[in-house]
């Protein structure tokens, strides 16, 4: 890495526009004396002074919006989200929990069919046909 006191070679293209931008700052600055009353009575407005706050707050939020894009593509959100996948279903249906094995002391085991919305047993219907 250069030291302050080295010398560093820079090809002739850089060099001239390096040149080209010092000169441009320094017109800038000479223009920029005269300006100065000028921008005074800018900054007083408060028509400019609110257009600069929508700019910040624009501006702000465009980059938080860039961030949390940038935070979401890198993240596997279904790990986060906690949404099962087929494989938990099929365990979770292979190892029936507390709430099956209470349903099935209440009614049985259920075989399909319509069921008794107050008891939650099944309801046996003979489809017309006589016993």
């Amino acid at each position: 890495m250069a030291e302050i006191g080295d010398r560093i070679v820079l090809p002739r293209r850089v060099y001239d526009r390096l040149l080209a931008d010092a000169a441009a700052w320094r017109d800038f600055a000479d223009g920029l004396h005269d300006e100065l009353p000028v921008l005074a009575q800018l900054i007083e407005s408060p028509h400019l002074r609110e257009l600069i706050r929508d700019w910040f707050e624009w501006e702000w939020r465009s980059r938080m919006v860039r961030s949390s894009h940038a935070i979401s593509a890198r993240e596997d959100w279904t790990l986060l989200a906690g949404v099962p996948t087929y494989a938990d279903l099929r365990r979770r249906r292979a190892h029936p929990g507390e709430v099956a094995a209470e349903a099935r002391r209440r009614r049985g085991e259920y075989v399909g069919g319509p069921v008794d919305w107050h008891s939650g047993l099944p309801i046996h219907v003979d489809c017309g046909r006589s016993a």
